[in-house]
């Protein structure tokens, strides 16, 4: 019996580990499964696209069917693997392939909503199969359905109810990813990945492809085939057959015409604009030769801006995709450690302790606005995961990012593996090396996509990339000898690996994602002796190269910790004196973003920089209130100004207009209203006319004099008075109001955390109670002032016919600015879609300069919803009394007929609204309330 002990005993190390590895690998198991399920999916999804004999580098390699439908299998499989993981995901995808995109993908919201009732109706309709009825917001109505209130949609969601969608979003917001879940989950049939997909389509053949490869296909045809029609067909052709699935072309053609497929279009904003305007036309052009068809095309919103990359709105309806929200970036966060717990390596416990350690340092640390970007997010946890350190800086992400991708790629599977250090330490060089030639190679990549270039080969094209030839002479020249079979056996390690670079398709090369090629070219950029120069020659009026300069620059500031060049960079993009044409605007709104990146405190350390970055200021200011630019570009120029510092309203005090048009307010932003009687109502033979809006006609007399708030107050104001704990003082509030605020409780508007940052913005999501609560605050604090406000003097909420003869004058205008409603007048439906910036629509100022009186937000005012005729002094005024209060002036979410100066809507004075703002007025007289 002894010996068999001795014998055990020498047998039980290794026994053991095996028993040990069993049971791990019966737990990974375990968990998969449970996230599967938790998921809706079944735990399998994954497994059969993981390792398909039949697919090689995302090349069909297999047998070829002659039936229609099992050549549409064979287009699905090439589709499922090509689509099977995230690129960033931090674990390997040739470990075991049980875990894939659809375990980490976090569903993404756009700006579309609907009312509960509705969206339910919708997705039911959707899911049967049935034409689906998408109401739209009906332009005449008296309040437009609150979107804080309605139902967000979700962008698969948006995708089921619409058949023709353009999804825009930030850098980094997730918008292809969100193709290659949508590609992959139709590829596998995993449906309880895609919850109220109809029915009806789950054989649905996606088609995704790249509109960076369509338009470097297009260079390289010869002019003479630069025919936009069928442009579109004509590369789908060349796809397959680039795969190697030419013969799927007549039966994927048929699906299409059918009404089967769904074809997918990454990255509008790619396309070089030289071949754009081909491109447009062959999207249109594709659209309409097969409207049953379902299409989603992608675009960053930045170029989308510019009316050159638009497509006709009727036909594709617009989508924004919103940055992660609290509960996103707890889910994905969630997601990740749990597939690190079952598939990289790490104890279930530890991978546990690592998400809750992630989280407490995203609390503590100035990362929540980094967090909310989907790509941010993903290279945050990357870093964390690999040296358990969380960085603040946007730059040093990036580089701490590019580290650990080296370093996955280096070091390969197994500990055997040769190391690409290895190979470099052959040539006397090192990981440094490398990477600066990752860098040079990114950079020949866009340039790439920014020259119009014809390929040696016309007509044939390739992907967009670095071709396996011109990477083979790049590395050589890393080795003393230019020796070509040592450039060939790194070459070969780049191919069974992923990581910083990896083979995309056979012979074809790329980066992980787009965020990564240009986050190197701008360190090869930066690295220019010529800086400034360089990228001066690369601004054109188009945004391609515009993340890559701005990653130059932030490599600059963070890595490099130098200032003078991206200080040159602002002189040469804003000089003193320009003959300021949009291209220049466009280089101003462009220096704005790079002393964001610099930062004031910085920049102000020296005279030259302090006095470059308050002529940016100046001259964006001058930008928001020229009119000049596309509309779009100029909401984002005036968010720019907002981080900067607009130099309209004071930088310190109370944030009262200090500038208007170059020149300094002379009454804190007030401007004095001629007295005169005032019509308030409208003729009942005006369209669109509101029954509370008729029996006005009588005349009010405005006899005193009183001055109205240029524009509605900003956020900036209203952070002063949140600061200085407005909230917490009862003499600021009505009896009423500090009834309703001490119940709930109330610490800062709805919506605070959302919009504190925009600070030329309208402050929204405020009841009638605060607006009230804010005038006497400011009043108050005004007269400490040493040039106090003279006796008899009141700042308040404007009555409604005080606010009327602000709008229409005593001439009695329809609108503010005249009597004709025109296009760049007023933030309304189907502007912006949100609030913008004060002063951002300059022909729609008033005559006497108070700007926003139409549109942006609906304005409460002091009188309760009242029919007519006004009488002055009947009570209506009084703010002790109880009622709901009128609204005036139309909103971003209103239709144009709410511009109207007679328009009248109205809000319990509770309510709060993401369209629901106000203005004061400073009056002598005690009668007019």
């Amino acid at each position: 019996m002894g010996a068999t002990v001795a014998k055990d005993n020498s047998s039980e190390p290794s026994g053991l580990r095996a028993q040990l590895a069993a049971l791990e690998d019966q737990r990974r198991a375990l968990i998969a499964r449970l996230s599967s399920h938790m998921a809706g999916q079944a735990a399998a999804i994954c497994t059969p696209t993981a390792a398909d004999p039949g697919i090689l580098k995302g090349i069909f390699v297999g047998e070829r069917p002659s039936s229609p439908d099992k050549q549409l299998d064979c287009l699905r499989r090439v589709l499922a693997w090509r689509t099977r993981s995230l690129p960033l995901r931090g674990i390997d995808s040739r470990t075991d392939g049980s875990h894939c995109i659809v375990s980490l993908y976090v569903p993404l919201m756009t700006d579309l909503a609907l009312s509960e009732e509705a969206t339910k109706r919708a997705l039911v309709e959707a899911g049967r199969g049935l034409p689906v009825t998408y109401p739209a917001p009906d332009p005449n109505a008296e309040r437009i359905l609150d979107r804080d209130r309605a139902r967000r949609l979700s962008a698969l969601e948006a995708i089921c109810l619409r058949r023709s969608l353009v999804i825009l979003g930030d850098a980094g917001s997730g918008k292809s990813t969100l193709l290659a879940f949508v590609a992959h989950v139709l590829a596998t049939g995993a449906r309880g990945a895609l919850p109220g997909w109809p029915e009806t389509e789950w054989s649905c053949i996606p088609v995704l492809l790249r509109l960076r490869d369509f338009s470097t296909w297009l260079a390289a045809r010869e002019t003479s085939e630069r025919s936009a029609e069928r442009l579109a067909w004509a590369f789908l052709r060349h796809e397959l057959t680039d795969r190697n699935l030419g013969f799927c072309l007549p039966a994927l053609e048929a699906a299409i015409h059918e009404g089967r497929a769904l074809v997918l279009w990454d990255g509008l904003d790619e396309v070089h604009p030289n071949g754009l305007a081909q491109v447009r036309a062959s999207l249109i052009e594709f659209r309409r030769e097969a409207p049953k068809c379902r299409f989603v095309l992608t675009s960053r919103m930045f170029a989308y801006q510019h009316l050159d990359w638009r497509l006709p709105e009727a036909e594709f309806p617009i989508a924004v995709l919103q940055p992660f929200g609290r509960d996103q970036v707890d889910r994905f966060v969630t997601d990740w450690f749990q597939e690190l717990g079952a598939h990289g390596g790490l104890l279930l416990t530890e991978a546990e302790a690592l998400a809750d350690t992630f989280r407490q340092e995203i609390k503590r640390t100035h990362c929540s606005r980094l967090a909310s970007n989907p790509l941010l997010l993903t290279l945050m946890v990357l870093v964390f995961t690999e040296r358990r350190e969380l960085r603040e800086e946007r730059a040093r992400l990036f580089e701490g990012a590019v580290d650990v991708l080296f370093s996955r790629m280096d070091r390969g599977l197994n500990a055997e593996d040769t190391r690409i250090t290895d190979l470099l330490r052959e040539a006397r060089r090192d990981r440094c090396d490398a990477i600066s030639l990752c860098e040079r190679l990114s950079m020949v990549m866009q340039h790439q996509g920014d020259a119009d270039r014809s390929s040696a080969d016309p007509g044939q094209g390739a992907a967009a990339g670095i071709g396996e030839a011109e990477l083979v002479d790049a590395l050589r020249l890393l080795h003393p000898r230019q020796d070509l079979d040592w450039a060939q056996s790194l070459t070969e390690l780049f191919k069974q690996r992923a990581g910083l670079l990896s083979e995309e398709r056979p012979a074809v090369y790329d980066f992980p994602h787009r965020a990564i090629r240009e986050y190197l070219a701008g360190c090869a950029l930066a690295h220019a002796p010529d800086f400034a120069r360089q990228v001066a020659g690369l601004v054109h009026h188009r945004t391609y190269w515009r993340e890559t300069i701005l990653h130059a620059v932030g490599f600059l500031v963070q890595s490099q910790r130098e200032l003078a060049r991206p200080l040159d960079l602002i002189e040469c993009l804003c000089p003193p004196d320009a003959d300021m044409g949009d291209a220049l605007w466009r280089r101003v709104w462009l220096a704005g973003e790079v002393a964001i990146a610099i930062g004031y405190g910085r920049a102000a350390d020296t005279p030259p920089g302090a006095g470059r970055f308050q002529r940016v200021r100046y001259r964006l200011a001058a930008l928001v209130e020229s009119g000049r630019l596309h509309l779009g570009e100029r909401a984002a120029a005036a968010a720019v100004l907002a981080r900067l510092g607009d130099p309209r309203f004071e930088h310190r005090g109370f944030q009262l207009p200090a500038r208007y048009h170059g020149e300094h307010e002379r009454a804190l932003g007030m401007v004095a209203i001629k007295p005169g009687p005032i019509v308030l109502g409208c003729s009942p033979d005006v369209a669109g006319v509101l029954p509370n809006e008729l029996g006005g006609n009588v005349p009010v007399a405005l006899d005193y004099a009183f001055w109205t708030g240029r524009y509605p107050v900003t956020v900036g104001q209203f952070r002063v008075f949140v600061a200085a704990r407005g909230y917490e003082r009862r003499e600021w509030w009505s009896e009423l109001g500090w009834v309703w605020c001490h119940g709930q409780r109330r610490k800062e508007p709805v919506g605070w955390v959302d919009q504190r940052a925009e600070t030329n913005r309208p402050v929204v999501g405020v009841t009638w109670f605060e607006a009230l609560a804010y005038a006497a605050w400011l009043d108050a604090m005004l007269r400490k002032r040493s040039s106090s406000l003279p006796a008899g003097y009141g700042l308040r909420l404007p009555t409604e016919a005080e606010w009327a003869l602000t709008a229409r004058g005593t001439e009695g205008r329809v609108y503010p600015w005249g009597d004709h409603f025109g296009d760049g007048c007023a933030n309304c439906l189907g502007t912006l879609g949100e609030p913008s910036a004060v002063g951002l629509f300059p022909l729609g100022v008033t005559p006497e300069g108070v700007a926003d009186m139409g549109g942006n937000v609906w304005e409460w005012t002091l009188s309760r919803d009242q029919p007519y005729p006004y009488e002055v002094g009947d009570g209506r005024n009084d703010v002790d009394a109880e009622g709901a209060r009128i609204l005036r002036g139309g909103s971003f979410d209103a239709g144009p007929l709410r511009t109207r100066t007679t328009a009248r809507a109205h809000a319990a004075t509770r309510e709060t609204a993401r369209d629901l703002g106000f203005r004061l007025v400073l009056s002598l007289s005690e009668e007019a309330v």
